[in-house]
């Protein structure tokens, strides 16, 4: 769902400007919707604090009124970002930003479940922000969250997507270029195991996604 409804879409289409609910300031849930304990998380400045794991099902989003969570990474973690709900009941996505506020990552699926990894380029307090899209109903929907490093992917999967064929491939051939910074499952790129990325890893991927060999090592 590109489209963000009662939030700004300024961050979206820049992909690079202030959080979505910037304008926001307290909490305009009606009586309606019954927020959860962590309020008031409404602004990335007031986000929640978690540590990873992050592992929560009790939480409520209400119309117009963001839930925010923020963590530390250094450059290089990784992090995935896992938000399951109702879609029936009101369509929840998620967004990411970094230390400046910066959009680097959104999920808005048509789902029940919306999911993102990112590898972090430079250390900081990074904010996941819980949104509700267009007419939600005015009490809210009900979601579970989970904030954590991601388990380690196969290798080959670059893009952590649980596939490996030839975007994979490509993706590991821009980063060889330095056309992209970092791979959202950068470990996953060195099939060869030589403790490097070039493209002989792209090769073996490629090979695989053709069905010219069986497996990657090990």
């Amino acid at each position: 769902m590109m489209a963000l409804g009662l939030v700004s879409l300024a961050g979206l289409l820049a992909f690079g400007g202030r959080a979505i609910a910037e304008g926001e300031t307290g909490s305009p849930a009606g009586p309606s919707c019954l927020e959860d304990s962590l309020e008031e998380n409404d602004t990335q400045e007031t986000a929640t604090a978690v540590a990873f794991p992050f592992d929560e099902d009790a939480l409520r989003v209400c119309p117009g009124d963001s839930d925010w969570f923020s963590f530390v990474l250094a450059a290089g973690d990784e992090v995935q970002v896992d938000a399951s709900f109702d879609q029936a009941l009101g369509d929840v996505d998620i967004a990411l930003y970094n230390q400046r506020g910066d959009l680097v990552r959104i999920s808005d699926t048509g789902d029940d479940f919306e999911k993102m990894t990112y590898a972090a380029p430079a250390g900081g307090t990074y904010a996941v922000e819980v949104y509700l899209f267009r007419d939600p109903p005015a009490t809210g929907n009900t979601y579970a969250l989970r904030i954590a490093a991601p388990a380690p992917a196969r290798l080959g999967d670059v893009n952590c997507n649980s596939l490996i064929n030839s975007i994979d491939a490509t993706l590991v051939l821009q980063l060889v270029a330095r056309l992209v910074p970092t791979l959202p499952c950068r470990g996953a790129a060195d099939v060869n195991l030589d403790d490097s990325v070039d493209s002989r890893d792209a090769a073996l991927i490629l090979q695989l996604h053709a069905g010219l060999i069986a497996d990657l090592p090990p």
